[in-house]
């Protein structure tokens, strides 16, 4: 019984340990609809009083979250602006559903530096 709690304690320890040196912060959820919300298709809308709102898409992908935008105010039936999708590990926010059509800014690449840190740049030349 001992001997098994030892080495409980030790897995734990180490996978700990192991996450710690990783150093990479995923971004939340939160996170993540802010970088949809500086779309450039997306300011231009709230700069032109459409009132974009994105409504989270449930993927099943826990590397992925995915957002539709809409603008609240358009003479247009649906007011879809686009959907999008943020990669959690790198900030990379793409507009297709196959994640080949990327969507970059510097106030992009700005925020997106802000919410992961330095630690994060380089997986973004890697993904």
């Amino acid at each position: 019984m001992v001997v098994r709690g030892v080495l409980l304690c030790l897995v734990f320890g180490v996978v700990f340990v192991l996450g710690c040196q990783k150093g990479v912060r995923r971004l939340t959820e939160d996170d993540a609809e802010l970088l949809v919300m500086n779309v450039p298709e997306v300011t231009a809308a709230e700069r032109a009083g459409r009132f974009p709102k994105a409504e989270k898409i449930d993927l099943g992908d826990s590397n992925y979250v995915a957002f539709q935008v809409r603008s609240t105010r358009t003479s247009a039936a649906s007011g879809m602006i686009g959907n999008f999708w943020v990669n959690l590990e790198t900030g990379q926010v793409f507009s297709d559903i196959d994640k080949t059509q990327k969507v970059d800014s510097e106030r992009l690449r700005s925020l997106r530096k802000k919410l992961l840190g330095s630690n994060n740049q380089g997986n973004l030349k890697e993904k």
